[in-house]
C-alpha cells in the first residue's frame, strides 16, 4: 500500500506540474495553483520543505489543500476562458459590423452606377405582378434611400400581404368545413359508444345481482360454521377448566408434602450444624492455646538469638575499626586514595561517627585535586587583580590555559607559535610565562582594578604572540 501511495504521488505530482506549466500562458494564477498542488504531492519537494522548516503537513491537510487549489484552478481557468470568449465575440461583432458597412457601401455604389436599369427591372416585375421578385430585387438597395425604389418596394409588399391574407382566409374557410365534418363524425361515434355503454351497464348490474346472491349464501354457510366452532370451543374450554382444577388440587397436595419434608430436613440439619459448631469451637480453642504457647516460646528464642548476634556484631565492628585505625597510622597523609578508601570503610562500619565521614570527604577532595589536569579548574578569568594575588598557583596556571586556548582555537596566534601547537598541553610553556607576567603586573598598585582576562590579552599583544 505504501508503494502504491508513493507511485500515485509521483504520477499525479508530475501530471499536475506539466498541466501547471502549460496553463501559465493561458491563466498564470491557475498555473501557479497546479504547480503548488504538484509541490504538495511530489516526495522530493515535501522532503526539501521539511529540511528547511522541520515541519510536515498531514495527509488530511494536504488533501484539503489540493482540493481547494484544484477548485481555485478551475475558477481561474474559467475566468480566463470567459474573458477570451468575450474578446473573441467582441472581435467577431466588430468584424461583422465592418463587413456590413462595406457591403452596404458596395450596394450604394452599384445602385448609383446602375440605377436606371435596376428601376426598370423592378418596374417590369411589378407590372407582371411578380411581387416576391420585386421585394428581392429592391430589398438589397433600400439602404440607398431612393424614394422611387422605396415606393415600389412598399407597393409590392402591400400587394403581397393582401395575397397572403386572401390565402389565409381560404385556408381558414376550408379548415372550418373540415372541423364541422370531424365534429359530426365524433358526435356519431359518441352516440354509438353511449349505446354500447348502456348495454355493458345492464350486463354489470346482472352480474352484481348474481354475485350478491352468492355472497349472502356464502355468508350464511360461514355463520353456521362459526356457530359450530364456537360450540365446540366452549366444550373444549370447559374440559380444560376441569383439568386445570384437578391439576391445581394435585399441585397443592404435592407442595404441602414437600414443605413438610423440607421442614423435617431443616430441623435435623440445624441440630447437626449446632453439634458441629460446638465441636469446631472446642478444637479451635485448643489450637489457639497451643499456638499461643508456641509463639511465646519462638519469640523468646528469637530475642535471645538477636541479642547474641548484636553482641557479636559489636565485637566484630570494634575489632574491624581498631584494625583499620592501626592501618591508617602506618599510611602517610599524602596517600589520598588509600586514606579515602579506609575512611570510607570506617564510615560504613560506624555510620553515626561524624569524624569518619568528614575525613572521607576531605581525602576525596584532595584526591580529585591531585588527579585534575594542569589546565582544568581555572576560575580567575573574570576576576580582578586582588583575587589573582590570593589564588593558588594551579588556579592561575589553569586560568591562563583557558585564555590561551580561546586564542589558539580562534587562530589569533602568529604563525611561528601556531604551527608548534597541536593540543592544549603544548600551551603549558606559554601559560607558565603568562602567569609570571601577570604576577609581575598585578604586584603594581596601578593595575589592582584591572580584570585578569583583559590584562592577559594586553600582555600577549605586548609579547608579540598574536597576529598583527
Amino acid at each position: 500500500m505504501k508503494h502504491i501511495y508513493f507511485i500515485l504521488n509521483w504520477f499525479f505530482g508530475v501530471l499536475f506540474m506539466l498541466v501547471g506549466v502549460a496553463s501559465l500562458v493561458e491563466s498564470p494564477l491557475g498555473g501557479i495553483c497546479m504547480i503548488v498542488i504538484a509541490v504538495l504531492l511530489l516526495p522530493p519537494a515535501r522532503n526539501f520543505v521539511y529540511s528547511k522548516t522541520n515541519r510536515t503537513l498531514s495527509v488530511k491537510a494536504r488533501a484539503i489543500s489540493v482540493f481547494v487549489l484544484f477548485i481555485a484552478f478551475g475558477g481561474f481557468v474559467g475566468q480566463s476562458q470567459d474573458k477570451k470568449a468575450q474578446e473573441l465575440a467582441a472581435q467577431q461583432v466588430q468584424e461583422k459590423r465592418e463587413k456590413a458597412v462595406q457591403i452596404r457601401q458596395e450596394k450604394i455604389d452599384y445602385f448609383n452606377a446602375n440605377r436606371e436599369q435596376i428601376i426598370l427591372d423592378v418596374k417590369v416585375s411589378l407590372t407582371a405582378k411578380e411581387y416576391q421578385s420585386v421585394l428581392s430585387q429592391s430589398a438589397k438597395y433600400l439602404v440607398t434611400n431612393d424614394k422611387e425604389l422605396t415606393q415600389m418596394y412598399t407597393s409590392a409588399k402591400t400587394e403581397l400581404v393582401k395575397i397572403k391574407q386572401a390565402e389565409l382566409a381560404e385556408k381558414k374557410r376550408l379548415a372550418e368545413i373540415e372541423r364541422l365534418k370531424q365534429a359530426d363524425i365524433r358526435k356519431a361515434e359518441l352516440a354509438e359508444k353511449k349505446r354500447l355503454a348502456e348495454i355493458e351497464k345492464a350486463e354489470l348490474a346482472e352480474k352484481k345481482r348474481l354475485a350478491e346472491i352468492e355472497r349472502v349464501k356464502q355468508a350464511e354457510i360461514r355463520q353456521a360454521e362459526l356457530a359450530e366452532k364456537k360450540r365446540l370451543a366452549e366444550i373444549e374450554k370447559a374440559e380444560l377448566a376441569e383439568k386445570k382444577r384437578l391439576a391445581e388440587i394435585e399441585r397443592v397436595k404435592q407442595a404441602e408434602i414437600r414443605q413438610a419434608e423440607l421442614a423435617e430436613k431443616k430441623r435435623l440439619a440445624e441440630i447437626e450444624r449446632v453439634k458441629q459448631v460446638k465441636i469446631r469451637q472446642a478444637e479451635l480453642a485448643e489450637k489457639k492455646r497451643l499456638a499461643e504457647i508456641e509463639r511465646v516460646k519462638q519469640v523468646k528464642i528469637r530475642q535471645a538469638e538477636l541479642a547474641e548476634k548484636k553482641r557479636l556484631a559489636e565485637i566484630e565492628k570494634a575489632e574491624k575499626t581498631k584494625k583499620i585505625l592501626a592501618e591508617l597510622k602506618k599510611i602517610p597523609v599524602e596517600q589520598y586514595e588509600k586514606n579515602r578508601d579506609l575512611y570510607h570503610q570506617l564510615a560504613k562500619i560506624n555510620p553515626s561517627n561524624k569524624k569518619y565521614r568528614e575525613k572521607f570527604f576531605f581525602y576525596s577532595r584532595k584526591l580529585n585535586e591531585a588527579n585534575r589536569k594542569w589546565y582544568e579548574g581555572g576560575t580567575l578569568a573574570d576576576e580582578k587583580a586582588l583575587a589573582w594575588q590570593k589564588a593558588s598557583p594551579k588556579n592561575k596556571l589553569a586560568t591562563c590555559a583557558d585564555i590561551l586556548t580561546v586564542l589558539w582555537k580562534s587562530k589569533q596566534f602568529n604563525e611561528s607559535i601556531y604551527k608548534n601547537i597541536d593540543s592544549v598541553d603544548d600551551l603549558k610553556p606559554l601559560a607558565e610565562k603568562l602567569v609570571i607576567e601577570l604576577d609581575n603586573t598585578f604586584n603594581k598598585q596601578l593595575f589592582l582594578n584591572q580584570e585578569v582576562s583583559e590584562t592577559a590579552y594586553m600582555l600577549t599583544i605586548i609579547m608579540k604572540w598574536l597576529k598583527k
